[in-house]
């Protein structure tokens, strides 16, 4: 599987300004960062302003010419942006599955909403750990009712609009 760019982001961007910042560039050498990155400005400035994501081949560049740069973190945002800066002895959170996230969310028209209501699904699920499975069941209900037209035999329709079931 060929993946040519990570999701559009606007955490991708703020850590890559960030991280101009770190290596010492300031806010008005935007086009010798990109340059000393080996992109053009204006790719620089789609990437800040969020008008297409970045390419793999951007981050590799980053880390071939700033070896010390933990790219995990420029991708992800987890752990410190300077590899010296990550103990050996702390074990990251980040792995394959957080590469797996941002690409589903990628797939959804509204990303921000479906980022929003990932962030609601964990709070949720530290607050009530079973209420997952409830809204799992849920889910289904709507997409059997959406395929079928109806409920499913012997399950009650999920509410249309309001809580109490009745269409509004």
């Amino acid at each position: 599987m060929s993946i040519k760019k990570i999701v559009i982001s606007k955490d991708f961007s703020d850590r890559l300004l960030h991280l101009m910042a770190l290596l010492g560039f300031k806010k008005r050498e935007r086009g010798k960062f990109a340059n000393s990155i080996g992109i053009s400005a204006g790719y620089f400035s789609e990437i800040i302003n969020l008008k297409t994501g970045p390419s793999f081949n951007l981050i590799f560049g980053i880390s071939k010419i700033y070896p010390d740069i933990n790219t995990n973190w420029l991708v992800t945002g987890c752990g410190e942006p300077f590899l010296s800066d990550v103990k050996t002895s702390e074990k990251q959170e980040c792995d394959v599955l957080d590469i797996e996230h941002i690409g589903l969310v990628r797939k959804f028209k509204d990303k921000e909403l479906a980022l929003e209501i990932n962030w609601d699904l964990l709070r949720l699920e530290e607050l009530d750990p079973g209420s997952l499975r409830e809204i799992r069941g849920y889910i289904k209900r709507m997409l059997i009712e959406a395929d079928t037209g109806q409920p499913k035999k012997g399950e009650k329709a999920p509410p249309v609009n309001g809580t109490n079931g009745q269409p509004s």
